[in-house]
């Protein structure tokens, strides 16, 4: 903490600013201002004027390296009390005395290592090296003659003319240099004494590192002479080449000078012919023009009956629109008498069937009763087409609209359409469905219509004795947004003979099972007026795929 003019400050030291351990345990200042640091590893001297710390270790006696949370004090004598787990330090900070010891340092041995083997030196009274220039390694191993605590002294390194600054190495006795460029040296090392204090003994080693042969002052001028050798041969033999190519080349102006007269007297002889020809040339631009003129004078006329023929397309096309407009009117009126007469027959066939069960009820002759249960039968398959064609009809001017939907709970929806009022559907069919992705974005009463249809015809034509299996994959494409569902039941197949015409109305694919024809028609419109196409899948036996693309958005989109 600094307190200054400007207010109070604080500023953050650690070990490598010097601290011993940044786990300090207690802080404590003594008579002179100076601070003493208990930490988990030594005790740290700080000297807050010139901001320097000196550590000590259990090497100086302390009791041990750890010390005991706030257990450092000064006394009023300048004594200072510092626990440790292992006991309890008292001192004076006034009675340390450090040492001015001034040792000298000694080489203990050299290792050069280079590409044709290692080799030491252990010679203490060398005052230089020669290295050859395959020596790539050079270590040094050195010594004080300070034994009193080798912990806590610190050496530094200065190899003059390859650095320019002292290297500190710590305590470490041992440092390396690797591939020294060809040149004089001389380093420097130094070292402190057991209470950090550097010793004016610098131990000096001169080294000389030998150039390779071509990088010696020898080998450099024979190369330039050899060099100035060779650009003299090559000026010789080049002047040399130049004089016999200007005879070559001379020989060959002469005989191309030849070629050209010659050349010169047939392009005369070729001018009058081609004066000739130009005669020719204009004669037949005459006849050329005269044939444009015929020409000119058919474009005329097929212009004029280009008009006419316009004319005849448009008369054409404005008849085809009072056509079109007039097969719209038919169009809505055959709708809406489809939707009558399947609405008013309902009426009389209701009341058959209603006939028929009363005759069944009330009549004892076998004969009796089967007539009338094949007149209700058909009364029913009539009441069943009926209501298909009021299904379809409702389907053609239903309305899309686009919004989110849970692919599964239409599938469910759609599956207790075809089974019994309060009953469980996971009893009549089984349905497995696979997708990734739940969401779907579509109109939900055309999807409805497509998966209750495919459902009941699973259930309809399923195997005898056997339930319903039916296996629905879901999935969606992230890049466009549409959307495929793959519909696959295990019953009794389609024939692939009437692949083109399942899609048909009133087209049953199989007599084994009696349907109404309409359930696949009803499929293929929901799916065409979603945007999309159904296709029944090769090589399986009743697989439909159906794609639809929707593009995704989040507001509802009106057909």
């Amino acid at each position: 903490m600094i307190e200054s003019k400007d207010g109070i400050q604080f500023e953050s030291f650690t070990e490598n600013d010097g601290l011993v351990n940044n786990n300090i345990a207690g802080i404590t200042e003594d008579l002179n201002g100076n601070l003493w640091v208990s930490t988990y590893n030594g005790i740290s001297f700080f000297n807050p004027k010139t901001e320097e710390f000196k550590n000590y270790y259990s090497s100086d006696g302390l009791q041990g390296e750890e010390f005991v949370r706030r257990s450092i004090s000064t006394l009023k004598d300048g004594r200072i009390f510092a626990g440790g787990y292992k006991g309890l330090n008292v001192f004076k900070p006034e009675n340390i005395k450090e040492s001015d010891y001034e040792p000298t340092l000694n080489l203990v041995s050299v290792d050069i290592e280079s590409e044709s083997g290692a080799r030491k030196i252990r010679d203490f009274s060398i005052d230089s090296i020669s290295l050859e220039h395959n020596d790539y390694l050079l270590s040094f191993e050195i010594a004080t003659t300070d034994l009193s605590n080798s912990d806590k002294i610190e050496y530094a390194y200065l190899l003059e003319g390859f650095n320019t600054k002292w290297i500190h190495n710590k305590n470490r006795r041992h440092f390396t240099f690797t591939n020294l460029p060809p040149g004089d040296y001389k380093l420097k090392i130094k070292g402190t004494n057991s209470d950090g204090r550097w010793s004016s003994n610098i131990k000096e080693l001169y080294i000389s590192v030998d150039p390779p042969f071509w990088a010696t002052p020898w080998f450099q001028i024979l190369f330039v002479v050899v060099l100035i050798i060779l650009v003299l041969v090559y000026i010789q033999l080049r002047i040399r080449y130049l004089e016999s190519s200007k005879k070559k080349l001379k020989s060959k102006v002469e005989e191309r000078t030849s070629e050209l007269e010659v050349a010169n007297k047939q392009l005369l002889e070729n001018q009058s012919l081609v004066l000739h020809q130009k005669e020719e040339i204009s004669e037949q631009n005459q006849e050329i023009a005269h044939k444009n003129a015929i020409i000119q004078k058919q474009n005329d006329e097929l212009k004029v009956s280009n008009l006419q023929l316009e004319e005849m397309v448009d008369e054409r096309t404005r008849e085809l629109r009072e056509a079109n407009d007039d097969l719209k009117i038919a169009k809505h009126e055959f709708d809406t008498f489809f939707y009558r007469a399947a609405h008013d027959l309902k009426g009389p066939v209701s009341t058959i069937l209603g006939l028929c069960y009363l005759a069944i009820k009330e009549t004892n002759e076998d004969t009796s009763r089967f007539y009338f249960s094949k007149v209700n039968e058909t009364a029913e398959r009539m009441n069943n087409i009926l209501f298909n064609l009021q299904k379809i009809n409702k389907l053609k001017q239903q309305k899309v609209v686009v919004e989110s939907h849970n692919i599964r709970d239409l599938i469910i929806d759609a599956a207790k359409e075809n089974i019994p009022d309060n009953e469980d559907w996971q009893q009549f069919i089984q349905i497995e469905l696979k997708a990734t992705d739940q969401e779907i974005l579509t109109d939900s009463m055309h999807l409805k219509v497509v998966l209750s249809n495919l459902i009941n015809n699973s259930i309809k034509f399923s195997k005898h004795g056997e339930k319903p299996n039916v296996v629905i994959e879901f999935s969606k494409n992230k890049n466009d947004g549409s959307y495929q569902i793959i519909f696959e039941d295990f019953g009794l197949g389609i024939d692939p003979d009437f692949k083109d015409k399942i899609f048909n109305m009133f087209f049953v694919a199989t007599e084994q099972k009696r349907g109404v024809g309409l359930g696949l028609y009803s499929v293929r419109m929901a799916v065409s007026k979603l945007g999309g196409q159904i296709h029944l899948e090769e090589y399986k036996s009743a697989c439909f795929r159906i794609e639809l693309p929707i593009p995704y958005r989040r507001e509802p989109m009106v057909n």
